[in-house]
Formats: structure tokens, C-alpha cells, sequence
């Protein structure tokens, strides 16, 4: 969500419960890392369509082995290009979409999914690269996050 708004997109963060919850710790991150964030509900079905019916991304970063969205709300979507889910503890957190997905179409709609091994297989990588950097510096190196980020994108086949 961090480098979505930094990168200029308009961030939706979906509370599926508690939407007071939500915004004070996205008050913390916009406060802390100078981003704009948005909350909104996600905890009706009607929300959650309403929502992807708007995006062209949808992240999934929920608990292990809760699905918060299933194919039904975002099968019909115009605008949603992308899915993708984090947690590789079954069920995913997007129906459609398992460890392995890596950007093939999900039956029944015009989405592109990513599972937890795609997306954790490119974090790896990246990790490791700016490690070897790291360690054939003379001098002591910081990379943050942005930096992180911006070589992820130069280096992704």
C-alpha cells in the first residue's frame, strides 16, 4: 500500500470488520510515511463489490487461511486487471487464486492472479540481490524500502 501511494495510485484500505480499527492505523502510516490512504468498508458483500468494481488492483494481506474474497464479487469487475494474495496458508484470502498462481487468468473472469510463492519468489530475489550489494560495500549501506522497490522493478524478468 506504501509504494501504491507513492507510486501516485489512490490506495483503498478495505475494513472487512472494524473500519474505526482500520483508520487509526492508517492515520499511523499516513502520518509516518507522508502517504495518502483511504479506508472504506468491505464488510458486506455489496461493499466489497462496489469496491473492486472501482479497482484495477486488489491486494490481499489477511490472516492465515481466511478468504475475504471469492470469484462472485469480482468476476464482472471493468476495472479490475490484478489480484493477488499474500497468504500462503489454504484457503487463500482470493478465491481463484493459490501459492502458485503467477499471473495466469482466473477461471471465469479477465483477472490475473498472484499467489504467495510468485510474489514471495520476487521478494527473495530482490532480498538477496541487495544483500550481495551490502556486503561487497566498503561502507555501511541503508536501502529502504523505495530503494527495495525501485530494484525489484529494474530486475524482474
Amino acid at each position: 500500500a506504501l509504494i501504491a501511494a507513492r507510486q501516485g495510485a489512490t490506495v483503498l484500505m478495505v475494513a472487512h470488520s472494524d473500519v474505526a480499527s482500520m483508520q487509526a492505523y492508517v492515520d499511523k502510516l499516513s502520518a509516518n510515511y507522508d502517504v495518502s490512504l483511504k479506508v472504506v468498508d468491505g464488510s458486506t458483500e455489496a461493499a466489497k463489490v462496489a469496491v473492486l468494481n472501482e479497482a484495477t488492483v486488489a491486494l490481499c494481506a489477511t490472516p492465515a487461511g481466511i478468504r475475504v474474497l471469492e470469484i462472485k464479487q469480482f468476476a464482472n469487475s471493468k476495472s479490475l486487471k490484478v489480484v493477488a494474495d499474500v497468504n500462503a496458508v489454504p484457503p487463500s484470502g482470493i478465491e481463484g487464486v493459490d501459492t502458485f498462481s503467477n499471473g495466469g487468468l482466473i477461471e471465469g473472469t479477465q483477472v490475473a492472479g498472484f499467489g504467495a510463492l510468485a510474489i514471495g519468489q520476487l521478494k527473495y530475489v530482490t532480498q538477496n540481490k541487495l544483500l550481495e550489494q551490502m556486503l561487497q560495500s566498503e561502507s555501511p549501506m541503508h536501502i529502504d524500502y523505495h530503494e527495495a522497490y525501485e530494484y525489484a522493478c529494474a530486475h524482474v524478468e
